[in-house]
């Protein structure tokens, strides 16, 4: 005797579509296409792997001091809100220990020292809250040329993906301000890296004179988290092709998901484009 049951396949997880909801698709195009400096082409790019953060507080002389206490209470806010947005991969805030706080290490170059590489797992993400002054020491910058900025972010990326970023949040700015610029700045090099003029309320909000200083996420800037992070974009689509692959299928069942269930009896064949294994140079960008 032969027992057979239904199987229910997700095949879209997504109630975001680019032809259904056309002024979050048209908001994504501003901020998730590129990145503000650098050349690299204006296409999608996300994590395809889990986000380990690490914070580093860090005094003018390099020297590693505690992290504020409401810093750290929004840092971990953040996290539980991306995390509850994006589902095709884990955002992790590493903490405790010693180790952690790099207390035997004098913040200079990024690549000079192992803060910002050891630990299990090994963060791939560090932010650092520090004055002007020793981020452009850490970063390899010119102070001069971060005049006037409360946060940056830089990313490693590719065609397809960004596997790695560094962070700065200034910590002269008000406990307001703090709070905001984390946010900005830990959520961009997820894949949003550039600012908009469009939307106040938005935690991509930059205009010439005003730096835009929204303290929660807006309905739009959780709508495009969540369509860049659609299990339908591979990573590497333009504008174009990002539109089409977004839109809403003829085919659905209503609900919050879409599913279809195959009879067992077929024999099913799913087929998986390979990604574009050519890489651009793998060079830091800054937002």
């Amino acid at each position: 005797m032969t027992v057979s049951k239904d199987v229910a396949v997700k095949i879209i997880d997504s109630t975001l579509h680019s032809d259904v909801d056309t002024a979050s698709f048209d908001y994504m195009k501003e901020v998730a296409f590129g990145f503000e400096t650098g050349s690299l082409s204006e296409v999608i790019r996300k994590w395809h792997n889990n986000v380990y953060i690490k914070l580093h507080a860090v005094n003018n002389d390099g020297t590693t001091t505690t992290p504020n206490a409401s810093d750290f209470a929004e840092l971990q806010s953040i996290v539980s809100e991306l995390n509850e947005l994006i589902t095709t991969i884990d955002i992790v805030l590493l903490t405790g220990g010693s180790s952690d706080e790099c207390v035997s290490e004098t913040h200079a170059l990024g690549s000079s020292g192992t803060c910002s590489t050891t630990g299990y797992p090994k963060p791939n993400i560090n932010l650092y809250i520090t004055t002007t002054a020793r981020w452009a020491i850490i970063s390899g910058q010119s102070e001069g040329s971060l005049s006037g900025l409360g946060g940056q972010f830089l990313v490693s990326a590719n065609t397809t993906s960004i596997t790695s970023a560094r962070c700065w949040v200034s910590s002269a700015l008000s406990a307001t301000n703090r709070k905001s610029l984390i946010r900005e700045e830990i959520t961009q090099p997820l894949g949003f890296g550039k600012d908009s003029e469009t939307h106040s309320d938005s935690i991509f909000y930059e205009t010439a004179g005003d730096g835009g200083f929204a303290t929660a996420f807006s309905q739009l800037d959780k709508n495009i988290i969540r369509m860049v992070y659609d299990r339908r974009l591979k990573g590497g689509e333009t504008v174009v092709e990002a539109e089409e692959i977004l839109k809403k299928p003829f085919a659905v069942v209503s609900g919050e998901s879409y599913e279809f269930k195959p009879s067992t009896s077929q024999n099913i064949t799913v087929q998986q484009s390979k990604l574009d294994a050519r890489f651009e140079d793998n060079n830091e960008f800054i937002g």
